[in-house]
């Protein structure tokens, strides 16, 4: 892994930790500019950042790192090679700066006046993007400033705000966990629940859809930009699905194609998730409509919705095999 500080002389400089010990640090949470404008990994490298906009990000998180006694700091613009997907997935901090630069706020004391700076804040192009999604969870401190550098708030102070533009739940955002605790967390989230995230969320690459998901679902599949966005959804999904350890036995696959019929699948749904006990459900009718089909989709939604549902797949041709 690769972090950014900035030398006694005010220059980046990379410094790869690759079997090291990895030193605490921030990360810089923000939209992308244009391909010119921002400083890119070959551009440290190559010392041909001091005249792109997108410097100026690095000097505000090098100058934040600081303030709160951290050497250094991670930016996805320029601390990956963007042709080694691998380093991308590495990203996690102990902090997390949002830059938002499509909020300004002219004076100190106009941070300190929510009132004057809310209405920017709610339509900031920020909650848009897929990647900022696991970027506003995983960090246990993540803090908002406008694009002059000012401080606007935390997630703990701006949490109304938070929960109303992106949909997750306040006990998700508030979470105080990292790493595997957080992990362990999410799992009380469904599938489900955790995609529906992202849902609306905009991405460059279409392949970002499923790719943006990985830590939030808590799995790895290779990247292979190019696959588009239904074979990437499809990998993941898969690799969901294989990655889940609660004791199951079902004999066949879920049927990718599954459509309709959701009045049915709600309908037991709701009968299995009653507090009441329920012993049996039988799906009845002619042969070759589908009820196999049917009672598949059921238990695959079943156990995508609570990670801690067993399903167990037996022959019941006759009244014996059910005793």
């Amino acid at each position: 892994m690769q972090l950014l500080h900035f030398d006694e002389s005010g220059r980046p400089v990379l410094t790869d930790f690759a079997g090291k010990t990895i030193p605490r640090y921030a990360i810089l949470s923000h939209r992308w500019w244009g391909d010119a404008d921002e400083v890119h990994y070959h551009d440290i490298l190559n010392n041909t950042y001091a005249s792109k906009d997108g410097f100026r990000k690095l000097e505000f998180c090098a100058k934040q790192a600081s303030q709160d006694h951290l050497q250094y700091f991670w930016i996805d613009t320029c601390c990956f090679d963007r042709y080694n997907n691998l380093e991308r997935s590495n990203a996690n901090a102990v902090k997390c700066y949002v830059f938002l630069s499509d909020v300004s706020v002219a004076t100190a004391a106009d941070a300190q006046q929510q009132n004057t700076w809310e209405a920017r804040f709610r339509a900031s192009k920020w909650f848009t993007r897929a990647w900022t999604l696991q970027e506003l969870i995983a960090p246990t401190s993540v803090e908002f400033f406008s694009s002059e550098g000012l401080r606007l708030g935390d997630k703990n102070s701006l949490l109304p705000l938070l929960q109303r533009e992106t949909g997750i739940p306040s006990e998700v955002l508030q979470a105080d966990q990292s790493g595997a605790k957080l992990i362990d967390f999410l799992e009380k989230f469904s599938v489900s629940d955790r995609m529906s995230w992202a849902r609306t969320r905009e991405v460059t690459e279409p392949e970002d859809h499923a790719y943006c998901l990985l830590g939030i679902l808590n799995v790895q599949i290779p990247l292979a930009y190019g696959e588009g966005k239904e074979e990437a959804l499809r990998r993941l999904l898969d690799e969901v699905e294989q990655s889940d350890t609660t004791p199951s036995i079902i004999l066949f696959s879920r049927n990718k194609r599954f459509v309709g019929r959701q009045s049915q699948l709600k309908e037991v749904e709701n009968i299995l998730s009653t507090r009441e006990q329920t012993t049996r459900i039988a799906i009845t009718g002619e042969g070759g409509t589908g009820k196999s089909q049917l009672a598949l989709e059921i238990v695959y939604s079943i156990k995508e919705k609570d990670k801690a549902c067993s399903v167990f797949w037996i022959d019941a041709g006759n009244i014996d095999s059910v005793y």
